[in-house]
């Protein structure tokens, strides 16, 4: 994605920084190159931040991407706090969620003034040559429903996304068990693995 968009902003510097790559290199990064965007990890920026790697006073645009799973997390939500509270009071705060329930916007909104929000409709969220599939079903219904789309489905890959590691080892395993090709992929997982 920062490629895609690399090519329509040719002065525009971009970096990624995420746990699981030496913090020296970002570090190196920084002080050698410094980016004019920077897309990271909750971790790693706080991080940066915090042993001053990272200088937040020219910080004009505060992004956050699934806004309710970064800060539905406490743990999560307390990185993006200390990381917001150490930029700048005028700036611009963007957050973005498929999923928003009305306890998290409240929470969102905490970050804002005067906040703008926008909805997109949902028939204009798919990719065209794409099908999309939604069943609201029990937990202890998934599996099975699951089994049976995959079963009356004709496709060449499919991507099932869920809610957690352990969710996601579960369900490649049983995957595998009914002859379905499968693979897991996680955070728990180091990026070359991904």
């Amino acid at each position: 994605l920062r490629m895609r968009f690399s090519r329509y902003l040719p002065d525009v510097k971009t970096k990624v920084f995420y746990g699981g790559v030496p913090v020296a290199e970002h570090k190196r990064i920084l002080k050698s190159e410094p980016p004019h965007i920077i897309v990271g990890t909750p971790g790693r920026i706080l991080q940066l931040v915090r042993e001053k790697d990272l200088p937040t006073k020219n910080i004009k645009h505060f992004i956050l991407d699934e806004c309710d799973k970064m800060l539905e997390q406490l743990d999560m939500r307390k990185d993006v706090q200390e990381i917001f509270k150490a930029t700048p009071h005028e700036k611009q705060v963007m957050m973005f969620s498929a999923t928003l329930s009305t306890e998290m916007r409240a929470v969102c909104k905490k970050f804002m003034q005067d906040p703008m929000e926008i909805y997109v409709d949902d028939s204009k969220l798919t990719l065209h040559g794409l099908q999309q599939h939604y069943v609201k079903l029990a937990e202890n219904e998934k599996n099975r429903k699951l089994n049976e789309l995959l079963d009356a489905l004709e496709f060449n890959q499919v991507v099932v996304f869920v809610k957690s590691v352990s969710r996601a080892t579960a369900l490649d395993k049983l995957l595998q068990e009914c002859n379905f090709p499968s693979v897991a992929i996680h955070g728990s997982m180091k990026q070359e693995e991904r």
